[in-house]
């Protein structure tokens, strides 16, 4: 079983639990070595130098943190750009095929294709690699429509203008499968986590012995900790979780070619 697996596959609420049992019993190990250590003639000196330590670890923690934060939204942002591009070409050929005779086939492809892509976005799972496969085999048959109506005025620039649209919207289809099956190195996020429970044993070393407030507010560090943890695995999964990749765009398209929205302009 590898990193990646697990980061992907158990559920988010359970390595939230696991990171933050595990930070709290570092801190209470860390507080333990810090009794055992036992150097109280130079207590003072060593309250100052574990102070610097904390800001030091806990400064780098925080960057590491940032840094894991950013390239998952880094990664959402490209989904999400991705979904609106797909959706644009495909609206674009869809509202293209007006120019061509006898376009209510391809029309119907292309509405039963749009519905199809919206269902990869919204769901993972075996339904996702369902409707992905579902996809792909339709491509071929609806590129072989288009062709086919193209044909008559191909010595003029109407193939290009209708072709081009659909042809981009068959690119983006790749590049969105692409963004989804890229995430977060495994290593990476176990690295953080380690670091992060390594921070925690640090933490409980320096403040061993402090009243039951501090205590208090060092659990309430790593629930936020934890929480942050959260949202990076979240960003990384783009259709599981509360933070999903909008799919609006091509659900509008989806719409707009099931004739819920008007295609000529309302009389005045």
């Amino acid at each position: 079983m590898s990193t990646e697996w697990v980061f992907q596959n158990a559920p988010p609420w359970l390595l939230l639990l696991l990171l933050f049992g595990s930070m709290a019993l570092a801190s209470e190990l860390g507080g333990w070595l810090h009794k055992r250590a036992s150097l109280r003639a130079t207590e003072a000196v060593d309250k100052e130098a574990e102070g610097y330590i904390l800001s030091g670890v806990l400064g780098l923690l925080a960057l590491l943190v940032a840094f894991t934060f950013g390239m998952s939204l880094s990664r959402y942002d490209v989904r999400r750009e991705l979904v609106v591009k797909e959706a644009t070409a495909l609206t674009t050929a869809y509202l293209r095929t007006s120019l061509l005779e006898e376009p209510l086939r391809l029309r119907g492809l292309l509405h039963q294709y749009a519905q199809v892509r919206l269902e990869f976005g919204l769901t993972g799972g075996e339904r996702g690699r369902a409707a992905d496969r579902k996809a792909l085999a339709m491509q071929p048959i609806i590129w072989a429509e288009a062709v086919k109506l193209v044909q008559p005025a191909r010595q003029t620039p109407l193939p290009q203008f209708v072709l081009a649209p659909l042809n981009e919207a068959f690119d983006t289809a790749t590049a969105r499968r692409t963004a989804l099956a890229a995430r977060l190195p495994g290593n990476v996020l176990l690295t953080l986590v380690l670091y992060l429970i390594a921070s925690a044993a640090l933490l409980g070393f320096a403040v061993a012995g402090a009243n039951w407030r501090l205590r208090v507010a060092t659990l309430a560090l790593f629930a936020l900790f934890s929480l942050a943890l959260g949202v990076i695995i979240d960003l990384d999964e783009p259709r599981r979780g509360p933070v999903p990749v909008p799919q609006w765009a091509m659900a509008e398209t989806v719409r707009l070619m099931a004739g819920e929205f008007p295609l000529t302009a309302p009389e005045p």
